[in-house]
């Protein structure tokens, strides 16, 4: 790493995360806008040409939340596996990167929550921190097969400056082969648009907690993120069409009362982010759906 890029990286890392995240949208949608005129679907496939398991579900589909995180430590295996018993088709998880290049599976950028540490994952190294977070990998390994998984990947795990962690995160699917059952989302649109850049037939969600303006619709077509997770209280049955008429698919989250799974089922999503897979299943069997 250059001296310049990590003189930057160390101012970087004072933003605050809505900061670098709004950044990061301001030149994401520049560059989208930019590149309209020289769109080439050749070298970037609008859709995986491989089939992907998510596409083949017909229902809504059921997605735990860090796992059954409701009764259960968040990002472990146990709460992913104990997800699955309780009927989640899928299983969300957060992925920071640490000193030495793993990617570990965590939610916060630092361990105070879980250790009582106040340091952040990316200064230490994979010994110190694999007694109280798996890593992607061992996830891969313990799981089922056929599992699908949703990796979301936090604002505080990557740079403007490098793709470190996005490139990361991209080796270990590929060395378990898992392109067509993961689907890689962010709340930075950078992000999504890296993990197109550098492997197009692996499926991108964006997730959004702001109005979705017509604006904010067309460029997300450009991003070119094949899903959409939504706080649901910006959405409404012309808003989902829309985003359909776009091809995008679209999930809400994280909903954990009946009232809310049938607001989601009522505005046509394809799928429901939850803490209580449980909770879920039994509404959905009782709906048939």
């Amino acid at each position: 790493m250059t001296s310049f890029n990590a003189f930057f990286i160390r101012i970087e890392r004072l933003l605050h995360p809505n900061l670098k995240a709004g950044i990061a949208k301001t030149l994401v949608y520049y560059f989208t806008l930019k590149e309209i005129n020289e769109y080439q679907k050749s070298k970037y496939p609008q859709y995986p040409q491989a089939p992907h398991l998510f596409d083949t579900f017909s229902g809504v589909m059921n997605l735990a939340h860090r796992g059954f995180s409701g009764d259960y430590p968040e990002n472990t295996v146990l709460a992913f596996q104990k997800a699955l018993e309780a009927g989640a088709d899928a299983v969300e998880l957060d992925v920071q990167l640490s000193q030495d290049g793993e990617i570990m599976v965590c939610h916060d950028p630092h361990l105070q929550r879980l250790m009582g540490k106040a340091s952040f994952v990316r200064d230490l190294p994979y010994h110190q921190v694999k007694r109280c977070l798996p890593t992607l990998s061992e996830v891969f390994t313990q799981l089922p097969p056929q599992t699908l998984i949703n990796i979301e990947i936090k604002h505080e795990a990557t740079s403007f400056f490098n793709w470190d962690t996005e490139k990361a995160v991209l080796a270990c699917v590929y060395d378990h082969g898992k392109t067509n059952q993961v689907v890689i989302s962010a709340f930075n649109p950078m992000i999504v648009n890296r993990i197109r850049k550098l492997a197009p037939e692996i499926s991108t969600a964006y997730l959004i907690t702001q109005t979705l303006s017509p604006l904010l619709i067309f460029l997300l077509s450009r991003i070119q993120a094949r899903y959409l997770h939504v706080d649901i209280r910006y959405l409404s049955p012309r808003r989902v069409q829309r985003l359909k008429q776009k091809g995008l698919k679209v999930l809400g989250y994280t909903l954990n009362t009946p009232a809310e799974y049938q607001r989601a089922c009522d505005l046509g999503l394809v799928g429901i982010i939850t803490d209580y897979p449980d909770r879920l299943r039994a509404f959905l069997d009782t709906r048939g759906a």
